[in-house]
């Protein structure tokens, strides 16, 4: 069971990457093509990260007070109208109202599928492999997301519209396949489908993790990482397309992103267990991205950004196992889904003030200048997080 279980997780984790990932390297270029402005695009997914701020909590505990698995194939076949609707949208509210469905879908995946998989280990007595097993989610996830881009990359230098298409149809075939996970009924409760069971699963998670500084710790720290990693996650094409790179070869970029990322996880897999409760762990490794985010924008030669581009996504990749096993070993079954989607809001809380400073200060100055200052907040923020790092407990009690 064990196995069929580990294989599960990680068999959605590439295909979900595929689906999710063909518009990547053609987002920006697409709308810049409506006649969206650089402020603008930040806007439209500004309100996607406002919309997901809002239904965390709730499609959290959703997903703990009814199914896990019925809350991951619902958020993936919303994910598959949004997309379906991107294809069709031609101005700037069309594609909110594209963005919000979406973040209703990713809200009901967010926190469901890491606590079906928590779940189930417990029960099995195997707890000791998560860590492991969230490392090569994201390199499984990142690797789906190559191929993804990869073939999303060609069919936009055809269409740019195609690969909305295929994000859509490929959401339908997720939740096709995660229709048939079991649900784990022996290590929690699932309580009858009703408003009130819900807002009570909802209130319980968000009053559980306002009470544990080690969960604010952590909630905090992601609400900063994204609010200074939005420039770079939004403009890059658009960096790059200036620097004479076409979009057909966007996608080969984007392959050397996810396999800097892939490097940046496996490195994290590595750390001695005793060593990843610490929260220099979680915090010491984000100041190389901070300075290589510094760093590109004074590079001249494209050799050197890409460069350091590069090296700030593995960087990147190292941040998500280790939060999610510290974040995890803090949060009792019952709640886990909400616990982990509160996390998740105040992350795309800090993603979406992001946007929109980023996206005024690349708005009125330049795409450069947004990614110095998100540079140099995140690299003064993480030297701020690592001074506290001491006061708050890493460990469970």
């Amino acid at each position: 069971m064990r196995t069929k279980i580990s294989s599960l997780f990680l068999i959605h984790a590439l295909i979900s990457g595929i689906a999710i990932s063909f518009f990547f390297t053609t987002y920006q270029l697409f709308l810049k093509g409506k006649g969206m402005s650089l402020l603008e695009i930040n806007l439209i997914n500004g309100f996607f990260m406002a919309a997901v701020f809002l239904l965390e909590v709730p499609t959290g505990a959703f997903a703990d007070a009814t199914s896990r698995v019925r809350s991951i194939v619902s958020g993936s076949l919303l994910l598959a109208v949004s997309f379906g609707a991107y294809f069709f949208a031609h101005s700037f509210w069309q594609f909110v109202g594209a963005e919000i469905i979406g973040a209703l879908g990713q809200s009901l995946i967010n926190g469901a599928i890491q606590s079906w998989l928590i779940s189930w280990l417990n029960t099995l007595g195997e707890s000791q492999r998560l860590k492991k097993l969230f490392a090569r989610q994201v390199s499984i996830s990142q690797i789906g997301i190559m191929v993804g881009a990869l073939v999303g990359s060609q069919l936009g230098s055809y269409n740019l519209a195609w690969p909305w298409l295929a994000s859509a149809f490929s959401f339908v075939l997720v939740a096709i396949f995660v229709a048939f996970f079991p649900e784990n009924h022996e290590q929690r409760v699932v309580a009858k489908v009703s408003f009130t069971a819900i807002f009570c699963r909802a209130r319980e998670g968000f009053l559980f993790s306002l009470k544990r500084k080690s969960i604010l710790y952590i909630a905090a720290f992601s609400a900063l990482f994204f609010f200074c990693l939005q420039a770079v996650n939004m403009y890059w094409p658009l960096f790059f397309a200036d620097k004479g790179i076409t979009v057909s070869k966007l996608g080969p970029m984007f392959f050397g992103v996810s396999l800097a990322t892939i490097i940046g996880a496996k490195i994290g897999e590595l750390i001695p267990k005793k060593s990843e409760e610490k929260r220099s762990f979680l915090v010491v490794p984000q100041i190389v991205t901070g300075l290589a985010i510094i760093a590109l924008t004074f590079s001249l030669a494209n050799s050197w950004i890409i460069t350091f581009f590069l090296l700030h996504e593995a960087a990147r990749g190292f941040y998500k196992p280790v939060l999610t096993v510290q974040l995890n070993a803090e949060i009792p079954e019952r709640i886990r889904a909400t616990v982990n989607s509160f996390e998740s809001m105040c992350e795309k809380f800090g993603a979406f003030l992001g946007l929109l400073i980023s996206g005024g200060i690349a708005q009125v100055t330049s795409i450069g200048n947004s990614w110095l200052v998100s540079g140099i907040i995140l690299l003064a923020g993480i030297l701020l997080f690592y001074l506290f790092r001491k006061t708050v407990p890493s460990k469970k009690g």
